[in-house]
């Protein structure tokens, strides 16, 4: 008669969880900092746009809460701004 041995490679799991937590928190970061780029680039390009008063016509109106990303890994939360960090 044959016996079955199972074996649970809960090292593994942890490494893949930790591994993944790491991921998931860098993808945050590169989320924050592509769209302080491409906020900033915005600005750049309008700088020079101005009411009819004078007051910069563009202009970076505070930022928004954090909040998820859903990606190929799963929800990533994506920071409102580096530049606070």
């Amino acid at each position: 008669m044959e016996q079955d041995t199972i074996v649970s490679i809960t090292s593994q799991s942890a490494a893949t969880d930790q591994l993944t937590a790491l991921l998931k928190e860098r993808a945050g970061e590169l989320l924050a900092m592509a769209v302080d780029a491409e906020v900033q680039e915005l600005l750049t390009r309008y700088a020079d746009l101005r009411s009819a008063s004078g007051h910069a016509g563009v202009v970076r109106n505070g930022y928004l809460p954090e909040r998820e990303i859903l990606t190929g890994i799963g929800p990533v939360r994506k920071l409102p701004s580096l530049k606070d960090n």
